[in-house]
This record gives structure tokens, C-alpha cells and sequence, in this order.
């Protein structure tokens, strides 16, 4: 959802026997906020929990981002171009989850990001 200078997202994934794996289940949820504080700057605050049942032990993992983008493409294009820095908080049993996906320890991520042309070529 996007209105203004505020998004907000969320889903919810309810997977069954994940990897194959006959009885092992995985339940994850996410949020995500973000607020365009400037034209090039949005602060984005994202929350993942996810708990995994029926393997060797039940395990949960929480990762919360904190962080920003900074978008740098040109003139009406400025999401286009993203750069975007991010800090994870990790939470829950770390080296001990036995789920699918997500940071176990704290993590700073870095991340850049093109999508479109933004009209370089003719």
C-alpha cells in the first residue's frame, strides 16, 4: 500500500512439508513501514518471524530491519536507482533455526539496485 510519502506492506506464508521434507512445517509473517522523509530518502523499518515445526526440534527466527534507501536516478526516475543500507537485528534461536531463509546473527546489509533504463540508452 502506498500512499503519499508512507508504505506499508505485509504477508504471510504457511508452507507444508518445506524442502520436501514429509511433516516439516514453516509459518512466516512480515511487515514492512517505510516513510519518504526527503525526494531521495525514504526510512524503512521491516519486521520477518518465522517458526518452523516438525523437523528435529521446533525453532523461531525474528529478523528487524532497520534502515534507509536512498534513491539517485535522474529527475521523474528517482526509484530507479537505489541504494539501500540496512541493519538486521536477529532474534529467537540463531544458530540453533532450522528453517528456510533468514539472518541468524546481526547483519548490516548493503544493497544496490537498478530497475528500468533511466533513459541511458537511445
Amino acid at each position: 500500500y502506498l500512499t503519499g510519502p508512507l508504505t506499508f506492506k505485509a504477508e504471510w506464508i504457511d508452507g507444508r512439508n518445506v524442502l520436501g521434507v514429509d511433516g516439516r512445517d514453516q509459518r512466516v509473517y512480515y511487515l514492512h513501514g517505510g516513510w519518504r522523509v526527503a525526494q531521495d530518502l525514504e526510512a524503512v523499518l521491516r519486521h520477518y518471524d518465522g517458526e518452523t515445526t516438525g523437523s528435529a526440534r521446533n525453532t523461531d527466527l525474528t529478523n528487524t530491519y532497520y534502515g534507509v534507501n536512498l534513491f539517485l536516478g535522474p529527475g521523474d526516475e528517482t526509484r530507479n536507482l537505489r541504494l539501500q543500507i540496512n541493519y538486521v537485528d536477529a532474534g529467537g534461536d540463531g544458530r540453533d533455526w532450522n528453517g528456510v531463509g533468514g539472518f541468524t546473527s546481526d547483519a548490516w546489509l548493503v544493497q544496490f539496485q537498478l530497475s528500468g533504463d533511466l533513459g541511458l540508452y537511445p
